[in-house]
């Protein structure tokens, strides 16, 4: 009974999901919507019953599995297709017969054709070492391939049935680093708004991630291939021989304490996802709360990039200096997308609420959509101003403060500047939004404190703003 109310309930919400575009309130005709939460349990839920289904029907038909992962549509295995299983996967096309001796490709199209007898939504594709020139099957961003290696001598070789050198013939999974062809011939650019500092640590995690995704028992010429390749890559991106050299040492340093850890026994090279998996989320979480503590320090400063990250060499000797512990921090420069693409596909700009109290005095109609503001409301018959600063967008918090007014609130600061200067009379109110800050709630706040100390703005009621002068720091 359960699970049947289960499962008319998650035929009702799919049957039944409602999305928005380009303002329109439209239903799901089919399938699982993208981006629920639902559709992607269900998912979960049924491809783990397909993986029960598929390896069930491979052991029965005679695919030995060996080894099966899947990460989400992509399923990786090594298989071996019985002795008496062999050649029983016949094509139709007279030009692939040929292919079709080769075992790998037997044992997947056997493979193909069994997942695809499972239930009729998913089809599969299937790929092999074989089918590439150099024996090495791109999956991600490695190349894999088995290595085998027949340990009988030459007597027992003759004696040996196939089955039985099939058996005694030792098997590995090697791999190595890929890049597609196709990919950027360039890496981070030297002069990227990203800081000195932020460049080197991403470049030496490259190298790491460049090391692991090659097999510790390949040979060190074919790994010294990818570093090379790595290091053109960096030269093209305007990075000179210095940078070039430290970051592949860094890199090759860190890899080898990782390969020592591994010997000990204390961290695996490739741990899987369940590896003390509590014990790193608590010191992943420690981590975003206390990362700039290190060093005795005990609170941050944000300043822009500049060139080998002199501005915040410059600033962190001079607070060094002082009783202050805080330590300075480069933040990272716009990037180019950011400035040029869209955030909305449907290409409106401008706000279509006939009642947003922004929109209708201002001229940058939009900007009352915008996220972590300083705004201002202008009382239209003296001129005195409030400044004020949220997180979420001036349309939600001007409506408030509105609204709040026209109930006359004791704690609506509009409400008490008509009652001090207009005689309880309520007066129209202009609204328009200052700057957008988006995340960068601290640059918010204190640029709310600037200009309410600025302009005088008679309406705020945060005195401490005007009466408290910001600290300075001036480098000579």
């Amino acid at each position: 009974m359960i699970s049947e109310a289960i499962k008319i309930v998650l035929k009702f919400l799919l049957q039944n999901h409602m999305y928005s575009f380009d303002e329109m309130k439209k239903r799901q005709r089919k399938g699982g919507p993208i981006g629920l939460v639902l559709t992607d349990a269900i998912a979960k839920i049924f491809m783990t019953w397909w993986d029960r289904r598929i390896k069930e029907k491979a052991e029965k038909e005679g695919l030995e599995i060996f080894l099966y992962k899947r990460y989400v549509d992509d399923i990786n295995i090594v298989a071996r297709m019985r002795q008496n299983e062999r050649n029983t996967e016949k094509n139709e096309d007279e030009d692939n017969r040929r292919e079709e001796t080769n075992k790998e490709v037997q044992g997947m199209a056997m493979f193909q054709r069994i997942g695809n007898s499972i239930d009729e939504s998913i089809k599969l594709e299937t790929d092999s070492p074989s089918r590439h020139k150099d024996g090495k099957m791109p999956l991600l961003d490695v190349k894999v391939w088995i290595e085998e290696k027949k340990e009988t001598n030459e007597t027992e070789e003759k004696e040996d049935t196939e089955e039985d050198s099939e058996n005694n013939r030792e098997r590995k999974i090697m791999y190595e680093h890929y890049r597609k062809e196709m990919a950027s011939k360039m890496t981070i650019h030297a002069r990227s708004a990203i800081p000195y500092n932020q460049q080197k640590n991403i470049l030496t995690q490259e190298v790491i991630r460049i090391m692991k995704n090659c097999s510790q028992d390949l040979p060190w010429e074919t790994k010294v291939k990818h570093l090379e390749d790595l290091s053109l890559r960096m030269q093209n991106s305007g990075h000179d021989k210095r940078m070039r050299k430290t970051v592949i040492s860094s890199g090759l340093s860190a890899f080898r304490k990782m390969e020592e850890n591994q010997a000990k026994g204390t961290t695996p090279l490739h741990r899987t996802r369940q590896w003390k998996r509590k014990e790193r989320e608590r010191t992943k979480r420690t981590k975003k709360e206390t990362w700039y503590q290190k060093g005795g320090y005990e609170s941050t400063i944000f300043v822009p990039a500049t060139p080998n990250g002199e501005l915040r060499k410059r600033m962190q000797r001079k607070i060094d200096k002082t009783d202050i512990r805080i330590k300075v921090i480069e933040k990272t420069g716009n990037t180019m997308k950011r400035a040029l693409h869209k955030t909305s596909i449907t290409g409106k700009t401008e706000c279509d609420d006939d009642e947003c109290p922004v929109c209708m005095t201002s001229k940058k109609k939009g900007m009352c959509r915008k996220e972590g503001v300083t705004y201002e409301i202008v009382c239209c018959k003296c001129g005195d101003k409030y400044i004020g600063e949220s997180a979420r967008c001036a349309r939600t918090r001007t409506k408030e403060h509105l609204n709040d007014l026209k109930l006359k609130r004791e704690s609506s600061v509009l409400w008490r500047h008509c009652r001090e200067k207009h005689d309880g009379e309520i007066e129209t109110f202009k609204c328009s939004v200052r700057d957008v800050f988006g995340q960068d709630a601290t640059l918010r706040q204190i640029t709310e404190a600037v200009d309410i100390r600025r302009e005088s703005a008679s309406i705020n009621n945060k005195m401490e703003w005007g009466n408290s002068n910001l600290p300075s720091l001036v480098v000579q």
